[in-house]
């Protein structure tokens, strides 16, 4: 391997190491780790391939939609200039996140042998920050007591862990699908799942992710987990209509959620379950977020501008867990709607398209495992983080960036050379 390709292996891995064992003591540290990996794997294609590498028709529209929408509403005169600056500061990493998906089937690790060592590399990493997760919610936080100096009567809640709870639901879908198609290839036609080593570290991965969800507080990075594997394992053997009906809901609630903000909260008061009150206090962020989106249904309030909308008196009295607007509608389809008006609805449409197409027309053997990444992502980004949230993209960059190398063409053999003389010709 050449001195620049050697560079872009050890850049790689540690990135990942810092996103997962750093990030589990300081989620910012997130950001720059995948903005590293993402660096090495776009550059190292610029360099050898000779050109940058070009998302996909659909994303490749999705961002000129914002960044064009962006920069009309700017010129304009946007009436939040936080929000305006909010947008300049996230979308060119936006850009990047999509440049190293593109990337990634394109660099060195398309070669077979150090695409097998990044993947060795990612899960160990994986379980070693899992091991990491369960000693500190297990143990009251000891290493990060140790690490950040905080006295031993300071309180270390569950919660400051849920990233990295929601990193490891997600990147265990990758690992796993890169896990079935190596043993696959390995024993031919044979299916993977009469291996029972296959079978036995494929439970170990899951049973330590389901541990560490169970461990922490991170109820929708748990109710994703669970909600993916039954599903995948549902749709298995119709992989194809699974996926369709996935597209399918993910685009009905991007462009209609907010009809559904008065109904859920009266259909699930009939259910005999006692719902945590953090889903009571989403139904009222998502009637408030209603309200919003139809007081400017078409503009929107602007990027990353939900803060800004007015709590009014009379809202606040008869809210029972919501006492001012939240910085976030903790709903990516609301978030799109009411901060980017239907252009951010068309946007959101365009990228679940073209996660559904790669899905697609990627390796067979890998569409349960990234329809599974996608529904626990869905399932998250509804219920949880910020949309433009750096730590929760960076995520999901690395989490497509992984499932973007499992699509990576096996590098053609090396052409035999041609004999020199008479004796070798004979």
């Amino acid at each position: 391997m050449t001195a620049p390709n050697q560079v872009v292996k050890i850049t790689v891995f540690a990135g990942i190491a810092l996103m997962l064992v750093v990030g589990l003591y300081a989620r910012h540290s997130m950001v720059p780790s995948f903005a590293l990996i993402a660096v090495a794997l776009i550059v190292h294609v610029r360099w050898h391939r000779g050109h940058w590498p070009v998302p996909s028709p659909l994303v490749l529209a999705a961002l000129l939609l914002l960044t064009g929408w962006l920069t009309v509403r700017t010129l304009i005169g946007e009436s939040c200039y936080r929000c305006a600056a909010a947008g300049w500061q996230m979308v060119p990493f936006i850009w990047l996140l999509a440049a190293a998906v593109a990337a990634a089937p394109l660099s060195i690790f398309a070669e077979p042998e150090l695409r097998r060592q990044l993947f060795i590399w990612t899960a160990m990493v994986t379980m070693l920050t899992a091991g990491l997760l369960a000693v500190e919610l297990l143990f009251d936080a000891p290493v990060y007591r140790f690490v950040a100096g905080r006295p031993a009567d300071a309180i270390v809640g569950p919660a400051r862990y849920n990233r990295t709870a929601a990193l490891l639901t997600l990147i265990i879908w990758p690992c796993a699908a890169w896990y079935v198609m190596a043993a696959k290839q390995a024993k031919g036609d044979r299916s993977w799942r009469s291996n029972r080593q296959v079978l036995a570290l494929l439970l170990l991965g899951f049973a330590a992710v389901a541990a560490v969800n169970a461990l922490s507080d991170s109820e929708t990075s748990a109710a994703g987990f669970i909600l993916a594997l039954l599903f995948t394992i549902a749709c298995y053997r119709i992989i194809g209509l699974g996926l369709l009906f996935v597209t399918a809901a993910a685009v009905a609630l991007l462009l209609g959620f907010q009809h559904l903000a008065d109904i859920l909260p009266a259909v699930l008061a009939e259910w005999p379950v006692a719902w945590p009150d953090s889903l009571w206090h989403r139904f009222e962020i998502w009637r408030h977020t209603a309200a919003a989106i139809a007081e400017r249904p078409w503009q929107g309030w602007g990027f990353d501008g939900y803060r800004e909308v007015p709590f009014a008196s009379a809202d606040r009295e008869a809210a029972r867990f919501m006492f001012e607007t939240p910085t976030h509608p903790h709903n990516a389809g609301l978030q799109l709607r009411v901060e980017l008006g239907l252009a951010g609805s068309l946007f959101g449409v365009l990228v679940v398209l073209a996660v559904a197409r790669a899905i697609w027309v990627g390796p067979v053997a890998a569409r349960p495992w990234a329809l599974g990444a996608v529904v626990t992502a869905a399932i998250i980004a509804e219920l949880a983080y910020g949309l433009w949230q750096g730590s929760w993209l960076a995520m999901l960059g690395l989490v497509m960036v992984l499932h973007g190398l499992l699509a990576a063409p096996a590098t053609p053999p090396t052409p035999p050379t041609p004999p020199t003389n008479v004796a070798d010709r004979s």
